[in-house]
């Protein structure tokens, strides 16, 4: 007899979003389809911001890195989406900011270097 064994935190959390998407076994709506779109988007996001965060604070990477200010353009542009579907206006202003300073950045490097 196999003992089944616990799920993750983020399997369960997927689990409870796909299983919102489905009413009755009908199709999803467009909206519950994007809300979790846009949230897996998120924590993509999420994700490599906070990984390049590390990147730079344990001095693995330079912040004038061309691939920690991609990473952080990218993660804000992802996290950008989801905040934005979810009408978060501060958390959107934050995350366009934070894209602004990474393609200036990128700019102000590539410039420098030719």
């Amino acid at each position: 007899m196999l003992i089944p064994l616990p799920k993750a935190p983020v399997a369960q959390w997927i689990e409870q979003e796909c299983s919102k998407l489905k009413v009755g076994g009908s199709t999803p709506s467009r909206r519950a389809q994007m809300q979790f779109i846009t949230q897996i988007f998120g924590w993509i996001g999420t994700l490599v911001i906070i990984i390049a965060y590390l990147l730079v604070s344990y001095k693995k990477v330079d912040g004038t890195n061309k691939y920690y200010q991609m990473m952080n353009l990218f993660g804000a542009v992802c996290v950008g989406l989801n905040v934005f579907q979810q009408k978060a206006w501060p958390a959107l202003t934050l995350q366009i900011v934070w894209g602004i300073i990474a393609i200036s950045s990128l700019l102000t490097n590539k410039k420098g270097k030719n």
